[in-house]
């Protein structure tokens, strides 16, 4: 479920055309997926077996 989250929120914030505006700094695209998908990935929890 964990990998099925990142990959979805990726490809909507990646495919829809999300913008992020940070001052001077402007991610968009495969860029603001890209982090958002490391960052989920730093944040959710691991299933341990």
């Amino acid at each position: 479920v964990r990998n099925l989250i990142i990959a979805s929120s990726m490809l909507v914030l990646g495919l829809g055309g999300a913008v992020l505006n940070l001052g001077s700094l402007m991610l968009s695209g495969t860029a603001l997926s890209a982090i958002v998908g490391v960052v989920l990935n730093l944040i959710l929890p691991h299933e341990e077996k």
